[in-house]
């Protein structure tokens, strides 16, 4: 897996529908790595960001990847 910079693309979309989604990521801020949601929404206008809960401040995160798959066994 290849680290992509959130300038460039966010894990999340806005979505034109009335919803809040989340998916958990690996994310760093070019030091350390840790584990943070993105979340996304469109009440009362479109946004997408980091949740204040993850592992690396919110305002720092400058790169993200999948988690990678669970193992086989």
């Amino acid at each position: 897996m290849e680290w992509i910079k959130c300038s460039e693309k966010m894990p999340l979309e806005v979505s034109g529908f009335h919803c809040f989604r989340t998916k958990t990521v690996v994310v760093s801020d070019g030091f350390d790595v840790g584990i943070c949601d993105c979340q996304a929404g469109n009440m009362p206008n479109a946004w997408v960001g980091w949740s204040i809960h993850g592992d690396i401040d919110a305002d720092k995160i400058t790169h993200w990847m999948p988690l990678p798959t669970r193992p086989a066994e």
